[in-house]
């Protein structure tokens, strides 16, 4: 089977330059999730997961989790960042209703991005990770 061709989106992805796959982005602890819209699946795609149980009537949608070791990092980063601009763009075109906490947080998902560029910094330096070992050692 040949490598897949995927192109990341603000809203899905495209695999093969096939149709667009409509999906979602979160970031959480320097991981970020896509997510399928509507149970619509990303079937076929490398990295899926879905736990699904039809047994008991539990369903989920696929998602697919990049981190910065990820080689797609950069293009997901990329998508995540033009979803949640267009994401404030919309909360401040509404005029109705109360929008300021989503807002918010859209505004604070954006300022995240750039700490997500940053290279990724080691837990322990070796002078730590020295320490570490001589009170193990005590």
């Amino acid at each position: 089977m040949s490598e897949q061709q995927i192109k990341y989106f603000w809203n899905g992805i495209k695999v093969n330059g096939g149709k667009l796959l409509k999906g979602h982005y979160t970031e959480q602890d320097g991981v970020i999730t896509l997510y399928a819209w509507h149970y619509a699946g990303f079937r076929g795609v490398q990295g899926v997961i879905n736990n699904s149980e039809i047994m008991t009537d539990y369903f989920e949608s696929d998602r697919v989790r990049f981190d910065r070791s990820s080689s797609q990092w950069a293009e997901v980063l990329a998508a995540y960042e033009k979803q949640e601009k267009k994401t404030i763009a919309r909360l401040e075109k509404k005029t109705k209703g109360n929008h300021a906490h989503s807002l918010l947080c859209a505004q604070k998902n954006l300022e995240r991005v750039e700490e997500l560029r940053a290279p990724a910094t080691p837990v322990a330096t070796q002078s730590a990770q020295a320490e570490l070992l001589a009170m193990l050692n005590m």
